[in-house]
Formats: structure tokens, C-alpha cells, sequence
């Protein structure tokens, strides 16, 4: 082969000729004067290269001309558009609008784990039930099935629940019960994929409004007062000596913003009312589960920390902030519902 100019052993100057009259034929389109050359587009931008070094060349190709450009601009404005979807959807406040001012009770479902045999499922019939009384509401924080994949299936070989029956019993009680519950949050079972998606589309189509993780929920009353309630189905942070520790320790940087803090997953109780510089009462509470026998927790030793699988909190919005009777905790139906027909006398 011939040696070029400037002593590069593998470049002529027809090859760089070549390269350059292409590049003039495509009106400066990179992409489509190499495709001509059959080179890969750094071997033709290189053979530019040596042209301009050898004073062959001396115009710039136009980068704007080549079609890896072209779509750019479209490309980033979807990206721009779905950055800002996100946005508003990580500030998203889920608003409730109540029909007066008056008190009412808002029953907080802890993990119910439908699928799995050592789920009570007459007790989460039970307080289910319960939101049917006059002034109360309802709302879950996950995890809806075991829905185990993967290495984990292996576990529905020693449940007398098969997937099927999974399925059809969460569809029977989403359709016995969606139109009490105010919204709706999905566990880290729930993001599996095997049955993730039959999730949230039955729960959309029942007009629940759902999201995993977290939601921020506003209680709007005629009269403007709000009622500012945080919920995640996990709060970060353990402690041997606290079952609430992750929404507590969340209530003591965050709680003058809510409230009431709802925190999932753990299948254990607690309950801590914080109180902030300014005198305002945030109530942190960990709520337990319907999976009673729980294998999992025998098999690794666990203490058994459970109160109750749901918690009723009776409301009262007419109440300041610094009131810490506005919100009352309660870890069963019957005392829930004696003290909502006493703040409503």
C-alpha cells in the first residue's frame, strides 16, 4: 500500500480524497458518506481527520447534518416532559374533600398478605366491616399478596392458597370493599412482576387511587381545615428498643409538616405522638399485619410485637394543631367507635 503524507503507513491521500469528495456528494452527512464507504463513521472521521492534518481539508463537518443529530432535539423534549411528569407526581398530594367539619375515623389497614395461610382473613373481613359505620373511612398500606417469584415461588409449595385462588380472592374484595377505602398504597410484594401489574389495574379500575412506596393525603373539610396525613409501607430505620423507630424518627425531622405518619412491612405495632418546636402534634404509628402465624418471624426468632392489624383514628379537623386530642389512636373497633359518639355529642 502506499505510504501517505506525514508517514502514516495505512492512509493514502486517494483514501482520504475519497473520504472527502463523499462527504461533498451528501452535502457534509457523515452518517450517509460513510454507509457509502462502508466504513464505521470513526474510521471516516478519521480519514477527515488526516486530510485536514494534510491540508486536504480545512472545512469542519457540519455536525447538525448528521442524522444521529437529527432526532435530538424531539428525544429531549419527551425526556423534558416525562422529568416534569415525575416531578409533579414526587409533590403529588392525594385531596379529599369531606362533606362537613364533624369528626370521623379513618381505619388504616396494615399489610394483608391475602395469599398467605397464616393471614386472618375473618379479622381483615372484620375491620374492613367496620368502615361500613356512618363517619368512617379506609385506607391500606400494603403488601396485597406474597406474590413470591423466583427462588421464593418455591414457598406456594407448602401454602394451601394457590395462585389462582390469590388472585380471585384480592379481585372478590377489592369488589366488596374499594368503595370504602380512600386510597391505597403497594408494598415491596406488590412491585413483583407476576401479579404487580393485576394490581394496580384492579385497583385503578375500582377508582382507588394507588402508588407504591408512599402517598401524601390532605383531608379537606367545607370550613378550610386540613388534615395532613404521610404514609409509607416502609420507613427507613430499626431499633431493638423501639417498633415504631422508622416513623417516629421520620415524625421528629418531617412531623410538623403531617398529622399522622403511617409506616407498613415490619408486622409489628407502635405508636408515639411527637411533639415539635412549635407546639404541634405529629402521631407516628406503625401498624401491624393480617398474616398472624407468621413462619418467617418463628423460623429467624422474632418477638412477637403485634397489637393489631390496623389502627382506627378518630379525627377531629375542627381541632388546632397544638391540640393533641385532634387525632386519637386506637388499636380496636369497639373503643374507636364508643369515642367517635362521644366528640360527635
Amino acid at each position: 500500500m502506499a505510504r501517505g503524507n506525514k508517514g502514516s503507513p495505512n492512509m493514502t491521500n486517494e483514501m482520504v480524497v475519497e473520504a472527502i469528495q463523499a462527504l461533498a456528494a451528501h452535502n457534509g452527512n457523515i452518517a450517509a458518506a460513510s454507509k457509502q464507504l462502508n466504513l464505521e463513521r470513526h474510521a471516516f472521521r478519521y480519514r477527515l481527520q488526516k486530510g485536514r492534518e494534510w491540508g486536504l481539508y480545512d472545512v469542519e463537518p457540519n455536525k447538525k447534518n448528521d442524522p444521529i443529530f437529527d432526532e435530538v432535539p424531539e428525544r429531549l423534549e419527551h425526556h423534558k416532559a416525562y422529568f416534569k411528569k415525575l416531578e409533579k407526581a414526587d409533590n403529588l398530594v392525594q385531596k379529599i374533600y369531606l362533606k362537613d367539619d364533624k369528626p370521623f375515623v379513618l381505619t388504616a389497614l396494615g399489610d394483608p398478605h391475602l395469599d398467605n395461610q397464616g393471614t386472618d382473613l375473618d379479622l381483615w373481613e372484620k375491620w374492613n366491616n367496620a368502615i361500613k359505620q356512618d363517619r368512617w373511612r379506609g385506607c391500606c398500606l400494603g403488601d396485597v399478596l406474597d406474590n413470591w417469584v423466583g427462588k421464593l415461588e418455591r414457598l406456594y409449595g407448602d401454602n394451601r392458597m394457590t395462585r389462582e385462588d390469590a388472585e380471585l380472592f384480592f379481585r372478590y374484595y377489592v369488589k366488596e370493599y374499594s368503595h370504602l377505602w380512600d386510597w391505597f398504597i403497594g408494598g415491596n410484594h406488590d412491585k413483583w412482576p407476576d401479579m404487580a401489574r393485576m394490581i394496580k389495574i384492579v385497583l385503578w379500575d375500582a377508582k382507588v387511587p394507588y402508588r407504591t412506596d408512599e402517598m401524601k393525603i390532605e383531608y379537606h373539610t367545607p370550613s378550610g381545615h386540613v388534615v395532613k396525613v404521610k404514609a409509607r409501607h416502609n420507613f427507613k430505620g430499626n431499633s431493638m428498643y423501639s417498633t415504631d423507630h422508622g416513623v417516629k424518627r421520620d415524625a421528629m425531622f418531617t412531623g410538623s409538616a403531617y398529622d399522622i405518619l403511617l409506616g407498613g412491612d415490619l408486622h409489628v405495632s407502635g405508636y408515639t405522638p411527637v411533639k415539635s418546636p412549635e407546639g404541634v402534634y405529629c402521631h407516628a404509628v406503625q401498624l401491624g399485619a393480617f398474616k398472624i402465624v407468621d413462619e418467617y418471624a418463628m423460623t429467624c426468632g422474632f418477638y412477637d410485637k403485634h397489637i393489631s392489624p390496623a389502627v382506627a383514628l378518630v379525627i377531629d379537623p375542627r381541632k388546632d394543631r397544638t391540640d393533641f386530642t385532634r387525632v386519637r389512636v386506637f388499636h380496636d373497633i369497639e373503643g374507636a367507635a364508643i369515642m367517635l359518639r362521644g366528640v360527635l355529642n
